[in-house]
């Protein structure tokens, strides 16, 4: 026995799948504005990131230009004042009295200085990118501390106040073309500062070299070498002299050979240096120095190619009036060995 559905019920199924249908299509419509939304916004964020990235990229290369621009100025400075050979390089502590002055607290004690060998009345020229460096000046630390950036210290927290090294900016100006409308009103280039570099000049050669091995051949003690330097007691005993030399730099004495603590490397940043090389310059007239000993070795010829010694030819002479010098056991020269007195020290002469 079948029943046939009303007219009545079969309308209101129909109705009922229109409106299923209906609500379907707007939750697509809403799933597909919150993908197209999602959409806009990883594009917004992905343009943001690249532009800040293109920006962040191009900050780094002017960096770097100003940089190598400062590195530039700094080179044409050290063969200006420093090139000649009268020329006396020494660290500002030097005209300090009081080790204890104000000018600790930039460290402008450790600005290097340069002095005309020949002229001393001249005042002295320092190595600094500031304008007008004085490290004598009291007022000199007040400068506005924006103006100012610290090279020495500024990566660790390990430096001593006093050893940090704090020097002024200096500002790089671009020359701005105006626009046509203003060129029409008869104003002139623009300038405008678009960077700025640092710079500080620290002198290697008063500091202590820890990578030189001390010499074996020496009649006499060549002193305490590097153990006295507070820190590196125990430098010598486990840095062997073939490892010394092979150093690199200041940090790679505390990585690679662990005899001394990256606290006490950095306490005597101003103090040791693996980089110290000198020339025996004549400061007074220029050139080289003369080595005196040259003219005494047994091989030493004179302007017209003679021997200046000859057979047992002595210089000095013997120290007791008319004893031999053997017998005396004096100095002069003695064939074969030279002058034993002079062993282990060469004679110069500006």
């Amino acid at each position: 026995m079948f029943v046939l559905p009303k007219k009545g019920a079969v309308a209101r199924n129909a109705s009922l799948k229109e409106q299923s249908r209906k609500g379907f299509a707007l939750v697509l419509c809403l799933a597909l504005l919150s993908v197209v939304f999602a959409l806009v916004v990883g594009m917004t964020s992905l343009v943001t990131v690249e532009l800040r990235r293109t920006q962040l990229r191009q900050e780094t290369v002017m960096s770097r230009t100003y940089a190598r621009f400062g590195l530039g100025v700094v080179l044409g400075e050290l063969k200006k004042h420093v090139g000649p050979d009268q020329r006396v390089t020494a660290a500002a502590s030097l005209l300090q009295e009081d080790e204890e002055s104000s000018s600790g607290r930039d460290g402008r004690r450790h600005w290097t200085g340069v002095w005309d060998a020949n002229d001393k009345d001249a005042q002295p020229v320092w190595l600094v990118s500031e304008r007008n460096a004085d490290p004598s000046e009291s007022d000199s630390y007040s400068m506005n501390m924006v103006e100012r950036v610290e090279l020495v210290g500024e990566l660790g927290n390990e430096f001593a106040a006093e050893d940090k090294v704090r020097v002024g900016k200096v500002g790089v100006e671009l020359v701005v073309k105006p626009s046509l409308r203003s060129n029409r009103r008869g104003s002139r280039h623009g300038r405008k500062t678009s960077g700025s570099y640092a710079y500080w000049v620290g002198d290697e050669g008063l500091k202590a070299k820890i990578n030189m091995p001390r010499g074996e051949d020496a009649l006499n003690s060549t002193g305490f070498g590097v153990s006295v330097i507070p820190g590196f007691e125990t430098f010598e005993s486990q840095v062997p002299a073939q490892t010394r030399s092979k150093l690199l730099n200041e940090a790679s004495v505390a990585d690679a050979t662990g005899a001394v603590s990256k606290k006490d490397l950095n306490a005597r940043f101003h103090d040791v240096t693996v980089h110290g090389h000198g020339v025996l310059a004549n400061v007074k007239g220029g050139g080289l120095r003369r080595d005196l000993t040259a003219g005494l070795q047994l091989d030493a010829k004179d302007s017209e190619g003679e021997l200046v010694l000859t057979g047992d030819e002595q210089i000095f002479g013997s120290v007791g009036g008319g004893e031999s010098p053997s017998q005396s056991g004096g100095g002069g020269f003695v064939p074969g060995r030279g002058f034993p007195e002079l062993q282990g020290y060469e004679l110069w002469n500006n």
